[in-house]
């Protein structure tokens, strides 16, 4: 590859990812300098008909009993607790 290939291709390369990540910050940046677009309900804040928080649900290697998933109101916001009562991969996940 010639000189002149490489360095086309370097700064094609660099101005792709350059808008990626220009165009990143600018979809998921609000007034706030927060980004509450990525994950739906982020506080849990609001929660479903179950006491879980909308948008969310529970998932584990094992559900018969090994697991508890419940939310509790924190100093700022809502905290999701879970408890393995055995080794299990259990999670809160959108």
């Amino acid at each position: 590859m010639s000189k002149k290939r490489y360095w086309i291709l370097a700064i094609a390369v660099l101005a792709v990812a350059a808008l990626c990540v220009a165009s990143f910050a600018l979809r998921t940046r609000d007034g706030e300098g927060t980004y509450d677009d990525l994950i739906a309900n982020g506080g849990a804040e609001s929660l479903n008909v179950e006491g879980l928080p909308q948008d969310w649900y529970t998932d584990a290697y094992i559900y018969q009993g090994y697991s508890s998933f419940d939310v509790a109101d924190g100093r700022s916001g809502s905290a999701l607790h879970i408890v393995n009562t055995s080794p299990n991969d259990a999670r809160f996940a959108q």
